[in-house]
């Protein structure tokens, strides 16, 4: 038995800057090893997003700042003294394999740059839970104390034995379930977690608690109710900042969190339990133990969770009745009792089974905690909802429609017979047999024409308004089928009329042949052999208008049936047609390829878009729409014209959706098809640019981010642009970050070497929008090429990439200073970690390697922005080493020249014109940007921070071009004309002859 341990942290004990794998068990393979990694930086980030794990706030809470009110404080500056305690969090997961992954994740303060918001991550691996445990639970290893708080270096031991004292975690949940009988939430609780143990997955509960102690003795006391095959299969995970993202079935949150119900995953119901108040009042709907996603809240004080998918109840009856015995067992302090009824848990009389056996223990009956609440019965379990019967229906169908209508008589009146016999009897003597029986053959044919005819013409509309079968969704399906499709229901009325209409030719001769003269008076009909030629005739007229009318009713319905076969076809390749249309748009909005290639292809089948959630990154060809009914749970999975309907489909409850995508127009709520994450507005309809921003750890690429958002909300404020985040966390982010920078802080490093896409959505007003896709992945991910060769995933899709330069971090530039400027410039500048032509060859080398992305005349088909950060500080160097404030169209030529001759450094300065299509160059600083000089904030400095960016939006759309041609020419009119290149260059020229460099 050997259970394999792993270290992992952001800031490694060796001073190396980064996520890295520290120390690790000999003999965990590479491929085992990357698994466990990726499923550790994928809760990372579900659980602290940007910021890493909260640490403590000044009142001690486990859980960081603002957990209890929601009111975040304010950032930790990097300049203050105070070292922040470190927080904790717990999960444990299970493997495809079997395997199940324990880890503990702690705080580490600030990396050698004194970035805040380092952690460290101890993992064990237990190949064979069952065996490794050793009869404990894995919410036991809580309290194991072999948990490290510092990284170790080199090779850990595997771990023989866990050993925990089992009687410390068997108190704390009986302490634990004291206090919640005593409140009134334990039997709801249990309920639930007997409901999440049999539901595989598809029920999960949140624990919202008042900390990670808490919650672990919690933990503890609903893992020790199940038996222990399911108890084993219990994941979880303490604390978790957006518990709709995570895996886990328990999932622990601090108090005031709440789950966002546009994004939980299709499929998944969660139901939130809230343990930190006091006893269970009954007044109040948040003091009760559920509130399911997406639904109202329960009865406030019943503890029964709330009703959810689609009416059914969060809680069963028979998981209701099996808590509350539970309940008292754990009350009691007779656990064994469950223990002993572990074989009847999935038994649907497990709860009367489970109080013989607690009877028989001796366990007293159920005190209540307190006055039960007004209206506390179960919710009653919803019943399907009737389909109201097609219009025109009687309340059983077609037959009692049919019913309904009186029918005629055949015959004809009395009086009328006598009035026409009478009137026809002195010319019946005169008529002879043969003109008699031509009149009666040719009254019979009208008469049979016309009566068969009128049938026939009202035969469609009382067949659909009578009762051909109208096709439901079938089992799985969101929408009803397409009128106009094979399967659809066009082809079922088109056989129900065909039906009708046989059923009625094969009946109209005889029917009307029986109609006859039956009473006529023998005057008219003669003698017998007269009689009889006259009823020969009479039968004849009538089969030959009969004859007529199928005829023509044939003729028509092979008619209506080409026109209809017809439809379908042409309708399949409109479809088809759309569909293309929809796909090329997108390769030409997204790809735009200057010829056609195997990358060409594929990103027209992927459709160019990734899911921009980490753990997820894969092609969205068809996201799900979800239904705008506010009653109405579908989503639909392929919402384009074909099966469902050309320009439009039926959703099951009734609603029409839209299926082309301009008439769309992103007003449907989409989700990513593979991981149900919620997408960004217009993902649908609107082109993507996606920037990624490449740099050396510490080299400020995430200030710049700031910087470049700043000025896009500054043009937004001169009305220009249209700016607006996708996800409510990047706003808030956007907004704490722009807080800390403009007071004087630095940021914290970005924890996850895959983050999320910061989404952004910009437009000109009455003109082009786009959705930008920026990518900051921690800068650790550049300085191994293994791993961006193996992580690089968003840059296929990328076509801009914004390069930082870091000026205190290039070795020839600090060769020229004296040792007292290079000391200032560390103080000052905070340099990055390496030098930024390192990282972009490095870069190169990988984009060079992967064929699949697109090349124009032997250069990568990449817009490079290179961006001379931290320019504040070159203005304290000697003159001929300054960059002068020039406009961002004069930056160009003379950044170029700077770089080449007086910071020599020509390989920035000439290399990327000849490795990628398009290059241009800028310098600023992003924190003047965002602060402004001597506490004044410039409003054109702000929107000169959106150039590089404003100048990757001017090559998709002609009105973002227009936008820099207006902001060009205010600049030109507000300020005066800066001097040529030439100039400058003559001025450096002169300052290096006269020796005044250092």
């Amino acid at each position: 038995m050997t259970i394999h341990q792993l270290h992992r942290t952001s800031a490694s004990a060796s001073g190396r800057p980064g996520w890295r794998v520290t120390a690790y068990t000999p003999g965990l393979g590479d491929a085992v090893r990357q698994q466990i990694v990726g499923l550790l930086a994928a809760e990372l980030a579900v659980d602290a997003r940007r910021t890493g794990p909260q640490r403590h706030d000044a009142e001690g809470s486990e859980y960081g700042p603002g957990s209890g009110s929601g009111s975040g404080s304010a950032p930790v500056s990097r300049r203050s003294p105070r070292r922040p305690a470190a927080g904790l969090s717990l999960s444990y997961s299970l493997l495809e394999s079997g395997a199940a992954l324990i880890c503990r994740t702690v705080g580490t303060g600030v990396d050698f740059a004194g970035r805040p918001g380092n952690v460290f991550q101890h993992a064990l691996l237990l190949t064979e839970p069952e065996r490794d445990l050793h009869g404990l639970l894995p919410a036991d290893l809580r309290w194991w104390p072999g948990w490290a708080d510092q990284p170790s270096d080199g090779t850990l031991p595997a771990v023989e034995r866990l050993v925990v004292d089992s009687s410390l975690p068997w108190r704390e949940a009986v302490g634990r379930a004291w206090e919640l009988h005593g409140e009134g939430r334990l039997a709801a609780l249990l309920a639930s977690a007997r409901g999440a143990a049999r539901s595989g997955g598809a029920v999960r509960i949140v624990l919202v608690e008042q900390g990670t102690a808490t919650t672990m003795r919690t933990i503890r006391l609903v893992t020790g109710s199940l038996p222990r095959e399911l108890a084993l299969a219990m994941t979880f995970s303490v604390p978790v900042g957006h518990p709709e993202q995570s895996r886990h079935v328990l999932v622990g949150v601090p108090v005031g969190a709440d789950l966002d119900p546009a994004a939980v995953p299709f499929g998944v119901r969660f139901v939130t339990h809230h343990l930190h108040g006091g006893p269970v009042s009954g007044t109040g709907a948040g003091d009760g133990a559920g509130d399911a996603a997406g639904v109202g809240a329960a009865p406030g004080g019943t503890g029964h969770p709330a009703p959810s998918d689609g009416g059914r109840a969060a809680g069963q009856p028979a998981d209701l009745a099996w808590g509350e015995v539970a309940a008292r067992v754990w009350a009691a302090g007779r656990v064994d009792v469950l223990a002993a009824a572990s074989a009847s848990f999935t038994h649907p009389d497990a709860a009367e089974r489970l109080a013989a056996a607690a009877a028989d223990a001796g366990v007293p009956p159920d005190q209540p905690a307190g006055p039960p609440a007004p209206g506390s019965a179960p919710p009653e379990v919803a019943g399907p909802v009737r389909v109201p019967p097609p219009a025109g229906a009687g309340p059983w169908g077609g037959n009692a429609a049919r019913a309904a209508r009186p029918r005629t008589s055949k015959r004809l009146p009395a009086g009328v017979l006598a009035a026409w016999s009478s009137g026809v009897r002195p010319a019946g003597s005169a008529i002879g047999g043969y003109a008699r029986g031509l009149s009666l053959f040719g009254a019979g044919a009208v008469i049979a024409f016309g009566r068969l005819g009128a049938r026939l013409l009202a035969l469609p509309a009382r067949t659909l308004a009578a009762g051909p079968p109208v096709l439901r969704p079938a089992d799985g399906e969101a929408a009803y089928p397409g009128y106009f499709t094979p399967a659809g229901q066009a082809l079922v009325d088109l056989g129900a009329i065909g039906d009708a209409l046989a059923d009625a030719l094969r009946t109209a001769r005889p029917a009307l042949t029986a109609a006859g003269p039956t009473r006529w008076p023998g005057a008219f009909l003669g003698s017998t052999s007269s009689a009889r030629r006259c009823w020969t005739m009479w039968r004849a007229g009538t089969a030959t208008g009969a004859t007529v009318a199928g005829g023509l009713a044939r003729a028509a319905f092979a008619v209506f049936t080409a026109l209809v076969v017809t439809t379908i076809a042409v309708a399949r390749c409109a479809g088809a047609v759309l569909r293309a249309t929809e796909a090329a748009r997108w390769l030409l909005r997204e790809a735009r390829p200057a010829r056609p290639t195997l990358a060409t292809f594929r990103r027209l089948g992927e459709l160019a878009v990734d899911c921009p959630y980490p753990d997820c990154a894969r092609p969205l060809g068809r996201p799900f729409y979800e239904c705008p009914n506010e009653d109405c749970d579908h989503r639909h999975n392929d919402l384009r014209p074909g099966r469902g309907g050309l320009l439009y489909r039926v959703c099951a409850c009734g609603t029409r959706l839209r299926t082309w995508a301009p008439g769309r127009r992103g007003r449907l709520a989409s989700y990513c098809g593979s991981c149900s994450g919620r997408l960004p507005d217009g993902i649908g309809h609107l082109p993507i640019v996606h920037i990624a921003l490449i740099g050396p750890p510490a080299s400020g690429k995430t200030t710049l981010l700031v910087a470049v958002l700043a000025g896009l909300k500054e043009l937004a404020y001169q009305r220009d642009l249209t700016v607006s985040f996708a996800f409510r966390p990047d706003e808030e982010w956007y907004r704490r970050s722009l807080q800390v920078v403009a007071d004087g802080g630095w940021l914290e490093s970005t924890v996850t070497p895959n983050p999320r896409a910061f989404v952004v959505t910009v437009g000109i007003p009455r003109g082009p929008r786009r959705i930008l896709f920026f990518f900051d992945p921690d800068g650790d991910l550049y300085t191994d090429q293994e791993t961006l060769r193996t992580t690089h995933r968003y840059l296929e899709r990328t076509h801009n990439a914004l390069l930082v330069v870091d000026p205190s971090a290039q070795p020839a530039l600090l060769s020229r200073l004296t040792p007292t400027q290079r000391e200032a410039a560390y103080e000052a500048a905070h340099p990055a970690a390496e030098p930024t032509y390192d990282t972009m060859r490095r870069l190169i080398r990988v984009l060079h390697a992967d064929g699949a992305l697109p090349r124009r005349g032997g250069r990568l088909a990449l817009r490079l922005a290179v961006v001379v950060s931290k320019t504040d500080w070159l203005r304290g160097l000697p003159p001929v080493l300054r960059l002068p404030d020039l406009t961002p169209e004069q930056q160009d030529g003379l950044v170029r020249y700077w770089l080449t001759r007086p910071a020599r450094l020509p390989e920035l300065g000439q290399q990327p014109s000849t490795e990628f299509t398009d290059t241009r160059y800028w310098a600023l600083s992003a924190a003047d940007c965002i602060r402004g000089r001597g506490e004044i904030v410039d409003p054109a400095e702000r929107v000169a921070a959106a150039e590089p960016v404003l100048w990757m939006l001017g090559a998709s759309g002609r009105g973002f071009r227009r936008l820099i041609a207006r902001q060009q020419k205010a600049r030109e009119a507000s300020r005066h004309r800066a001097p040529h290149a030439t100039t400058y260059r003559a001025h450096y020229a002169a300052l290096e002859r006269s020796g005044l460099e250092r």
